[in-house]
């Protein structure tokens, strides 16, 4: 599902690149004293930007953090991002959150690392029937990382 995530902003951009190479040609061809459509340019050089801002922030804010796979491994959370792997000791995590509301449920850790906070992200397992009840997964982090900082 991360590769997924991944790979629908390259789709995106790569349909915006085309409507804008479109709208530079019809632009092209209206200055240059051909018959173009005026609403089609007006929209052009509105919406296009408009959507690589807000593609932008929306895809960033969606994938920003999110790694390809977490294994939960006792004691510590195994963490693969584009090959490399991390250990994630539940007393270094700060905060746990589930969001279910979106198309795909996201777990949250807010982690203590070297030089501060940071944030992981990754899309659970679950059932597509699951929605809007709470991942069993992410009640288990959230019980063992308040268990880990009270020990």
């Amino acid at each position: 599902m991360t590769k997924l995530l991944r790979l629908f902003p390259k789709l995106w951009f790569t349909i915006l690149i085309v409507f804008t190479i479109a709208y530079l040609v019809q632009l092209a061809g209206f200055i240059n004293g051909g018959k173009g459509e005026v609403g089609f340019l007006i929209m052009g050089a509105i919406v296009v930007p408009l959507m690589y801002v807000i593609g932008g922030k929306v895809f960033k804010s969606l994938t920003a953090n999110l790694v390809d796979e977490v294994q939960d491994n006792g004691d510590h959370l195994k963490v693969i991002t584009q090959g490399i792997d991390s250990k994630i000791l539940f007393s270094d995590i700060k905060n746990v959150s589930y969001n279910n509301n979106n198309n795909q449920p996201m777990i949250r850790l807010l982690v203590n690392a070297d030089g501060g906070a940071r944030e992981v992200a990754f899309v659970p397992r679950h059932s597509p029937l699951s929605f809007g009840t709470i991942n069993d997964l992410a009640l288990s982090l959230i019980e063992r990382a308040e268990k880990a900082k009270r020990t």
